[in-house]
Order: structure tokens, then sequence, then C-alpha cells
């Protein structure tokens, strides 16, 4: 017999993890941090929708892979994406998830900030920018790395 939280449970993809997992790295709260458990628990109590701890930890690292409907629904609305968002093919998730991504990068005022001043450049000035953003991401990569 299923617990409460398994009620009307909704059919899954296998990858269901990596898709809430995805979600906690590319969806920022509204004050622009990172989403916690108690949060996302927190968050789906005041819209009446019980998601312990616990079980946002198990869907998180595939240990339960049988979320409610409502709980899906519930998760799609903290994260603002489509309730489909758990049930996209490849192709459509690999696209949802590259706009996630630049949503994020936009929500980032600093980030914000160097894509409005760089829309006059040249095609050069582009390239030298690029480089430059390449060059301090794989400097920053091997400082975390090395620590």
């Amino acid at each position: 017999m299923p617990s409460a939280g398994e009620q009307d449970s909704a059919p899954v993809t296998v990858d269901l993890a990596a898709r809430i997992e995805t979600l906690f790295r590319l969806r920022l709260r509204p004050d622009g941090a990172p989403w916690s458990l108690r949060q996302v628990s927190a968050a789906a109590k005041a819209r009446g929708v019980t998601l312990s701890v616990g079980f946002i930890h198990d869907l998180r690292r595939g240990m339960k892979d049988n979320p409610s409907k409502q709980q899906l629904e519930c998760l799609a609305e903290i994260f603002d994406v489509r309730p489909g968002y758990f049930f996209d093919d490849d192709d459509t998730l690999a696209a949802v998830n590259e706009r996630l991504e630049m949503l994020g990068a936009f929500e980032d005022e600093q980030a914000s900030q160097i894509a409005l001043r760089a829309r006059n450049l040249t095609p050069h000035d582009y390239r030298m920018v690029t480089a430059l953003i390449d060059q301090a991401t794989r400097a920053n990569r091997e400082q975390a790395s090395g620590e």
C-alpha cells in the first residue's frame, strides 16, 4: 500500500533525479540564492503540498522515483518550469535546460550588465571578450581543483 506521499503516482522518466538536480543547479530563489531542501519543502507546504526534506533528497538522488502528480506540479511551480519538464524527451529537455542556463545567467546582475554592454561590439571584439571569459573560467576551474 503506498504511503501518503506516494499516492496517485505519476509515471516518470528514468532520469527524474537528474532533472530535479538540474533544477536545483539552474533555478534560483527569487532572491538569487540557490534553493535548499528545507526551503523547497517549506515552499511546497505553503502551497498545501507535502514534500518532506527526506523525500525531496531521495528524489534528487534517485532513491525514489514515485512523486504524485500534485508533487511534480508543485516542484514545477517552485522552480518556475512547466510540469511537462519532468516528461520531456531528451532533445526537448536539452533545449529547455539550455534556456534555463541562459535565464540563470541573465538573472545574475553582473552577467546581465556584461551582456548589455556587449551588444555593440564588433565580431573581433566578441572573439576577444569570449577568449577572456574562457581564460577566466579555466583559471577558476584550475584554482578550484587545486584547493
